[in-house]
């Protein structure tokens, strides 16, 4: 299976990054992210992100209607935070919403994107201009995968709002931060509360109500890794 890296990367925040490559701790549990939030016309989706999985970037500070959970993000772990260009997202599956505050509340407390405060998620899929819910609300489902060979910031375009990998390159799958379920071959040194399948059940009971479709994309437990 050849699979080669999206000429455009996922740019997220610093603490994002963090919480999705090396998790937060809550309760004296590790979680990690594994949600990003999309609209029909967000840059995350674009250059076709269903087929190439995308680099993960970031950006330089979050915008002031996103706020943080400042309890998580405050850890001293965060601090010590430096970012490595060898994790990879892939795109398992989208989410199709209606935006309800209801919705982030139960999934910025239950694990999944307890990095944020529940109007984080929800005001990003609001028109700031308009007041209007953004078109085709969506939570995209993301794997990420540690690589073998990382870029280097000479292989990136930095850009104030996309970079992108001057490159096309093929990718060599080391590993998934989170193993599929306790039998993944990649369990045995785990230390994260869910599995990658425990977080799409979570997901899908904090979406009752809310779902619109459920758009299965790549089943990430094939991707060759090691």
């Amino acid at each position: 299976m050849d699979i080669y890296c999206n000429e455009m990367t996922l740019k997220v925040e610093r603490q994002n990054a963090w919480a999705m490559i090396e998790g937060f701790r809550k309760k004296d549990e590790h979680f990690f992210v594994s949600i990003f939030t999309a609209h029909l016309r967000a840059k995350s989706i674009q250059r076709d992100f269903k087929q190439y999985p995308k680099l993960i970037t970031l950006i330089k500070k979050p915008k002031p209607y996103y706020p943080l959970n400042e309890d998580i993000v405050n850890q001293p772990e965060f601090s010590k935070y430096r970012h490595k260009y060898r994790y990879i997202a892939v795109l398992d599956r989208i989410f199709h919403i209606t935006n309800k505050n209801s919705t982030w509340n139960e999934l910025c407390n239950n694990g999944i994107f307890d990095i944020w405060s529940p109007s984080a998620p929800y005001n990003s899929l609001i028109d700031q201009d308009t007041g209007l819910e953004k078109e085709d609300p969506m939570i995209l489902l993301l794997r990420i995968f540690e690589i073998e060979n990382g870029f280097n910031e000479i292989d990136i375009k930095f850009g104030a709002h996309t970079d992108h990998v001057k490159k096309q390159v093929q990718l060599h799958f080391l590993r998934p931060v989170i193993p599929q379920n306790r039998n993944d071959k990649f369990s045995q040194n785990f230390k994260g509360a869910y599995y990658f399948e425990d977080i799409i059940e979570k997901i899908q009971k904090s979406l009752e109500g809310s779902i619109v479709q459920e758009e299965k994309v790549n089943d990430t437990s094939l991707i060759p890794c090691g």
